[in-house]
C-alpha cells in the first residue's frame, strides 16, 4: 500500500511540474506591476523600485511599451531612453533604444 501511495504521488507531482512549464506568463502586461530590486556598489544595500509599462508608441509599424519606474507607487517616471515590445508567438521581448538599435532584450 506504501509503494501505491507514493506512486500515485509521483504521477501526481510529475504531471504538475510538467504543466507548470506549459503555463507562459508575458512580460509586458499594462495590468501588471513588476517589485525590481537592484544591488550595486554605491547602494551598498541595494535599493528596490516599481516598474510597469502602461502606455504605448508605435516605432516600425510595430508597438512598443514605455516602462515606467516609482518608488513610492505614487510618482511614476516615464523612461523614454528605450521601449520594449513583446511577441506572443515567439514568447521573445525586443528593446529599441534612442540610438535605433533593436534586437533582444537583455536579461539582468
Amino acid at each position: 500500500m506504501k509503494k501505491f501511495f507514493l506512486f500515485i504521488n509521483s504521477l501526481l507531482f510529475a504531471y504538475c511540474a510538467l504543466q507548470a512549464q506549459n503555463n507562459y506568463n508575458k512580460l509586458i502586461d499594462t495590468n501588471k506591476v513588476w517589485n525590481y530590486y537592484r544591488y550595486w556598489l554605491p547602494h551598498p544595500n541595494g535599493y528596490s523600485f516599481l516598474l510597469r509599462f502602461s502606455t504605448d508608441t508605435t516605432i516600425n509599424q510595430k508597438i512598443y511599451h514605455i516602462p515606467e519606474y516609482s518608488n513610492d507607487s505614487i510618482n511614476w517616471y516615464k523612461e523614454h531612453i528605450w521601449y520594449l515590445r513583446e511577441e506572443e508567438n515567439t514568447k521573445q521581448v525586443f528593446m529599441y533604444s534612442v540610438s535605433d538599435n533593436i534586437g533582444l532584450a537583455p536579461y539582468y
